[in-house]
């Protein structure tokens, strides 16, 4: 009995059927963050604070009446903080108890931590759902059921693929899995849709979660519904089309007034033709007017209009001539315009429409900022090779070859001070009633 009171790791007391103590042992390796006297003949109900002497004598009612094993918790006070532990009483002979103390308080805060951890995970925001390596769903929060309109019980079990839509195709998932195999981050935004089939964008944060010994076991993705920032992103840009149109359409005008002027002046030529010849030379160039005309609305109405952004294979060089054609009746005779344009047979995957609003806002910002002193619009698009190695740890490009879309000008530039803000969509510098770079 001794041998295994010396070898126990933690505290150990033998008592009588009372909870008189008979014997105890301090192991040297234990933790005691309090300090309690104990007496051989004391009982040990007696070395504690009331409440816990009570705690203590319940255990002995329960242990003299089933005489089996009974469990206790209890905390004490320390210099420092609050300590936590449990006491197992065992009969050891019909006389006798042996009485087990353990410090728990690890454990104790690591289940304090967990239940908030669940509690936060479970009042989050965001919704929170973790797979399997197979993107079998095992948990989803209550915020992700909000989002996708289903409760839990019809999302565990079911594979990832139950929220998905076809805006993303099969390259766009194998990307996402392909980055979590290799223990990184994948981070974008998705279109879901809820159980009625209703469509949301959602920003995705989905990380790998790895066990002690570094293999990865699951997936967590975090979601948040950002579907009315978009909308709202989408009013924006109409707004500024609106805006880049309004800044052209005094050039528009101008430019309009020449055709109509030359399809009026070739008609009333034709009617006063004797010639059946001549008069069919000026209503074709009449008629080449009125295709110049139709052209120049297209444009405009191109630009224009509003529609679902879609990515496609598209060459870039007829584009930017076009912005270009149509910009250069809007900018006054000091601004001269330069332009290094790639071939034509330069492809992207790309909105055309959206590279369209792209070079125009830009070219008028530029303007913008020439316009009172006036200067040079200069205009490249050129190939460039990308090294990865060597771009900034911002961009996330691989490899080849990549169009490079360069606008500058002589204007006064863009103040520090908002530098950091050039791509924030709800940000500008324009006052009311007021027009600013």
């Amino acid at each position: 009995m001794r041998a295994v009171f010396q070898a126990f790791p933690d505290q150990l007391f033998r008592t009588d059927r009372t909870g008189t103590i008979l014997d105890y042992q301090v192991s040297p390796s234990a933790d005691l963050h309090h300090s309690i006297e104990i007496t051989i003949g004391k009982k040990i109900s007696e070395i504690f604070s009331k409440s816990i002497g009570e705690i203590y004598n319940d255990a002995f009612k329960k242990l003299q009446a089933a005489n089996s094993l009974v469990s206790i918790e209890y905390s004490l006070l320390g210099k420092n903080n609050e300590y936590y532990y449990e006491a197992r009483l065992l009969p050891l002979t019909e006389s006798q108890i042996i009485i087990l103390v353990r410090d728990i308080t690890e454990r104790k805060r690591a289940e304090e931590n967990l239940v908030r951890l669940a509690t936060i995970i479970e009042q989050a925001a965001e919704g929170i759902v973790v797979t399997d390596l197979n993107w079998i769903i095992q948990y989803v929060n209550p915020a992700f059921e909000r989002m996708s309109g289903r409760p839990r019980n019809e999302i565990i079990g079911h594979h990832a693929r139950i929220h998905q839509t076809d805006k993303q195709d099969k390259a766009f998932h194998a990307n996402i899995r392909s980055t979590l195999a290799r223990g990184d981050v994948w981070s974008g935004r998705v279109t879901n849709k809820k159980k009625d089939g209703t469509p949301y964008v959602a920003e995705l944060m989905s990380s790998p979660v790895h066990d002690n010994s570094g293999d990865i076991i699951n997936h967590v993705c975090i979601f948040r519904d950002i579907t009315h920032e978009v909308n709202l992103e989408g009013l924006l840009r109409q707004a500024q089309k609106m805006e880049a149109i309004g800044t052209l359409s005094g050039g528009i005008a101008h430019d309009f007034n020449n055709i109509l002027g030359a399809i009026i002046g070739y008609t009333e030529a034709a009617q006063l033709e004797v010639r059946a010849e001549n008069r069919k030379y000026y209503l074709d160039q009449a008629l080449h007017s009125c295709d110049r005309a139709k052209n120049l609305i297209n444009q405009i109405l191109t630009f224009s209009r509003q529609q679902e952004h879609e990515r496609k294979p598209v060459f870039v060089t007829p584009i930017i001539k076009e912005v270009i054609k149509l910009l250069r009746p809007s900018l006054p005779s000091t601004i001269q315009i330069t332009q290094n344009i790639a071939k034509a047979s330069t492809m992207i995957l790309a909105d055309p429409i959206q590279i369209h609003q792209v070079v125009m806002n830009l070219c008028t910002n530029a303007a913008h900022a020439m316009r009172e002193r006036g200067g040079t619009l200069d205009i490249r698009l050129i190939h460039e090779k990308i090294d990865p190695t060597k771009m900034h740890q911002s961009l996330s490009l691989n490899e080849g070859e990549f169009a490079n879309l360069i606008v500058r000008d002589t204007g006064h530039g863009i103040d520090s001070s908002i530098m950091d803000r050039i791509f924030d969509p709800f940000f500008t510098t324009k006052k009311l009633g007021k027009e600013q770079d």
